[in-house]
């Protein structure tokens, strides 16, 4: 069976890199973009278990493109997890109206972040055991 994939909208570079990098040991397939206006035209291309999103991204805001893909017959129904530095309870309430099905605050750890995810994705069971 096909591992989950992780659809990671991130712009500093380094970072995503660093998740990607750590996912993909953790057994998810991740694909990475870092900037808004990619996403739309690579939904097109994959069809991923979850969208982690980061919210203050430099060409387009996170959240209006949450609510971009929320409004969109074919990728409304995709889990999308904000994924951000923003820690208020302001910013967390704004992401869940746009859409978002989860939040995610920056820093995190490594650990934690998988079991966030894992709260959204079914994970396929080993078949070798």
């Amino acid at each position: 069976m096909d591992s989950p994939t992780i659809f990671l909208v991130e712009d500093h570079c380094d970072n995503g890199k660093l998740f990607k990098q750590y996912l993909e040991w953790e057994g998810f397939r991740t694909i990475c973009v870092h900037q808004g206006s990619e996403v739309m035209s690579k939904l097109n291309q994959i069809r991923p278990s979850l969208i982690l999103m980061d919210i203050l991204m430099p060409e387009q805001n996170g959240l209006d493109i949450v609510k971009e893909l929320k409004q969109h017959p074919e990728f409304h129904h995709i889990p999308v997890v904000a994924f951000s530095a923003l820690s208020s309870a302001d910013d967390i309430e704004k992401a869940l109206a746009a859409g978002c099905d989860g939040y995610i605050t920056k820093p995190v750890r490594l650990p934690e972040l998988v079991s966030r995810i894992k709260e959204f994705v079914r994970i396929p069971e080993d078949s070798s055991s």
